[in-house]
């Protein structure tokens, strides 16, 4: 049960940090439009931002995509 109450915490946690964009380290800008983001959670949750920010985006906190690079699902 301990760790179910810890569990939840810490995806609030995620949560809060996602929403807020609070202590966010990087940046995309997709047709004008900012998002801020976190290169940590990107990186654990798909193995193509993985590599990108130990590749060709190591270095930057300011990315800019073409929308046609970009698929938006709701």
């Amino acid at each position: 049960m301990a760790k179910t109450v810890q569990n939840i915490y810490f995806l609030l946690f995620l949560f809060r940090a996602v929403e807020s964009g609070h202590h966010a380290d990087v940046t995309f800008i997709i047709d004008s439009e900012k998002f801020s983001a976190h290169k940590c959670i990107l990186s654990a949750r798909c193995q193509y931002f993985e590599e990108m920010f130990h590749g060709k985006w190591k270095d930057l906190s300011l990315i800019t995509l073409s929308q046609k690079l970009v698929s938006v699902f709701y």
